[in-house]
């Protein structure tokens, strides 16, 4: 199987076209708050989600998304955040185009066969995206444990139908593809970190991993796309930025390679190709740059109206988090408490006592006043969630897994204290996960509160012409 061509971009590219050739070709498809947006720029942003998204929308479908994001974008206009300096600073910049002669064109064509030819042969490419949770080489057993219960969480709400590009961009350590929704580029095998590579080649299309172990922490990974090869048409631009930056255009025009000529070859520009951009490239770069500046105020007003306040607002999470304690049920037991080793039976029965005198909540400070550097000679405790596989102790009395216990020699009396749980008993033990949805849920809000601030027209004939 091969990959598809990329018929979307195409239709982009030829409705760019009508829009320089004549505005009757582009007609209005939205007016938010008096603001017109034509229809190619809506469809430019349907191509994007439809590229970058593992579900399907169709263009009436995507109708209701792209006026929640353009009410956003009206927000950071009225806002006046188009005038952030920082802002312009980001626009991404106009692609150069190579100006190309024959030979070289050949030398990128051959170049790309042995490139196709090798890649087939190591069983194509694949287009993963991914959430990954960081962990240290030398991380401590409490921020493995941590890490672990993260991961799992999100597995949780991704199986629980969470969207993914929307989690990596709240969750991934890994910025770079986080803020495209956890997409990484198209990878061959052995370019990549083996346990990431065997994970995704292991995959089907839209399918997604279990959570996984990898010298740079736990991922998640979901495959967005596979195939044998991509089309010279895709590659061309870094082909033949390759063989610039090889030198084998000088090589090409030394006359021993041209044999049958005899002498090098002289160029002429109408040899070489145009110099300029067609009018087509050039609205769409346009369009695209417009695009995304769009997307950079909208996540500036959402980050100043919306993500930044949750973040402090502690009694609405807490609230949030009561409401929806369904939603977070885990997928495996965990076990909450504390696991003692003391040295005697008496003082094991004694941290108990202690233990169960106070709310969990507050366990941190009672071990940070009662067990002091002296008790510690006699008495050892510590506590958090624990999964199966996270400490001997909790997997031998918790989860019996079996196994004979290695004693500690000067406290050698062992027990635990706590709960075994399905579902976190408080926030804070999905902290980053609530948050996220909490964030989410406060940001339909505000949208649904612009619709009565900004008056929204939508005129569906103009738009669905570009489904003829």
């Amino acid at each position: 199987m091969t990959c598809r061509k990329n018929f979307l971009l195409i239709a982009a590219m030829f409705l760019c076209g009508n829009m320089v050739f004549g505005q009757s070709n582009d007609p209005v498809a939205f007016r938010i708050n008096g603001r017109d947006i034509h229809r190619s720029e809506f469809l430019y942003s349907y191509n994007q989600y439809a590229q970058s998204s593992a579900a399907e929308k169709s263009v009436e479908q995507y109708i209701g998304p792209f006026v929640k994001f353009q009410l956003k974008v009206e927000a950071a206009l009225q806002a006046r955040l188009d005038t952030i300096g920082r802002l312009a600073e980001h626009v991404a910049p106009m692609q150069t185009h190579h100006i190309v002669d024959e030979d070289l064109e050949a030398e990128a064509h051959r170049y790309y066969q042995q490139l196709r030819q090798r890649v087939e042969a190591k069983g194509g490419l694949v287009k993963p995206a991914q959430i990954l949770l960081r962990l240290e080489q030398r991380a401590n057993k409490g921020k493995i444990a941590d890490v672990r219960r993260r991961i799992d969480s999100i597995y949780t709400a991704l199986k629980g139908g969470a969207d993914f590009a929307m989690l990596a961009r709240r969750y991934s350590d890994d910025l770079s593809s986080a803020r495209n929704g956890g997409e990484l580029p198209w990878i061959e095998r052995g370019t990549v970190l083996k346990e990431l590579e065997d994970a995704a080649f292991a995959l089907r299309k839209g399918e997604m991993s279990r959570p996984f172990e990898s010298p740079e922490g736990y991922h998640i990974i979901l495959l967005k796309d596979r195939c044998d090869f991509l089309p010279y048409d895709s590659l061309r631009e870094d082909i033949l930025t390759y063989v610039d930056m090889k030198r084998l255009r000088e090589k090409i025009l030394q006359p021993e390679l041209s044999p049958a000529v005899g002498k090098e070859k002289a160029y002429t520009n109408s040899d070489r190709g145009a110099n300029n951009k067609t009018d087509v490239e050039i609205a769409l770069e346009r369009l695209a740059q417009k695009i995304y500046r769009e997307e950079l105020l909208a996540y500036e007003i959402c980050n100043r109206m919306v993500w930044t306040p949750a973040t402090t607002d502690e009694v609405g999470l807490e609230r949030y988090f009561k409401k929806n304690k369904k939603r977070y049920r885990w997928s495996i037991p965990y076990f909450r408490g504390a696991v003692l080793q003391a040295r005697s039976k008496k003082d094991l029965k004694a941290a108990k006592k202690a233990l169960k005198a106070w709310d969990y909540e507050k366990w941190d400070e009672l071990i940070r006043s009662t067990f002091t550097q002296e008790t510690e000679k006699r008495i050892l405790v510590r506590h958090g969630l624990y999964r199966q596989g996270d400490d001997a102790v909790v997997d031998n009395m918790i989860f019996k897994t079996g196994g004979e216990l290695q004693r500690h020699q000067e406290l050698p009396y062992m027990d635990v204290y706590g709960k075994k749980l399905k579902a976190p008993k408080s926030v804070n033990e999905v902290k980053s996960l609530a948050l996220a949805d909490y964030q989410e849920s406060l940001e339909e809000e505000w949208v649904e509160s612009l619709r009565h601030i900004y008056k929204v027209e939508i005129f569906r004939e103009a738009i669905l012409k570009t489904e003829n």
